[in-house]
């Protein structure tokens, strides 16, 4: 699963394989973006789309649903009452890294994980909208696929990163031929890295640079 993720690009990065639309300088900055709160999402466009992230299903009444609906297995969503319709309304989620918990005994010992050149990654979305009080809401949650061989060292889950090759794949095609394709296969190991972060990244109030550093290397 992925419950906390970070889209906090440097400045002097290199040029991005995908170039993000921003036209309302809306784009959504942070080291700790957690469920519940307004990330920044990418169109078939690739223009800036800001939304909830927990998914709310066009059809529901209760808003709190979406607490729990912030992942979705790629292997069923697009048959999953909750998802279906969402299915057809993909969408990208930039992201410099993610985080995951290593249970070790009775501790749970959280990681970074990135891109090892520091580039954007982009994760699989799919998107509803719900009308409530008058009101549109529109909501996002990640696909999740199986580890790769780095991260079942941590969670038997992780995001579906698409590399920027694939990303009008998953924008434009149909359902049939989404499921028929191999756009779920987990992303490379070796383009990965992770590392141990401080425990403080379970408070969703904090949001500073420290978040991700690497904690080994300032134990001693």
């Amino acid at each position: 699963m992925c419950g906390r993720f970070a889209f906090a690009p440097k400045i002097d990065n290199n040029v991005e394989e995908i170039k993000i639309i921003d036209r309302d300088n809306t784009l959504k900055i942070s080291y700790n973006f957690s469920p519940g709160m307004e990330i920044s999402t990418l169109d078939s466009k690739y223009e800036v789309k800001n939304m909830i992230w927990g998914l709310i299903p066009h059809w529901s009444k209760d808003l709190t649903i979406g607490s729990k609906l912030y992942n979705a297995r790629c292997e069923t969503a697009h048959e999953k009452p909750s998802f279906r319709n969402a299915f057809r309304n993909r969408c990208l989620i930039p992201a410099t890294g993610f985080y995951e918990w290593q249970k070790i005994g009775r501790h749970r010992i959280p990681h970074f994980i990135k891109h090892k050149k520091d580039k954007t990654i982009f994760f699989a979305g799919i998107c509803d909208s719900v009308s409530f009080e008058e009101k549109t809401i529109n909501s996002v949650t990640i696909l999740t696929t199986e580890p790769n061989d780095l991260i079942k060292k941590i969670h038997n889950r992780m995001p579906v990163i698409l590399d920027p090759n694939n990303a009008e794949q998953w924008l434009k095609s149909t359902k049939e031929e989404i499921l028929n394709s191999n756009i779920f296969t987990p992303y490379p190991s070796n383009e990965l890295s992770t590392h141990r972060v401080s425990d403080r990244i379970q408070d969703t109030s904090l949001d500073s640079i420290e978040l991700i550093e690497n904690i080994e290397n300032t134990l001693f």
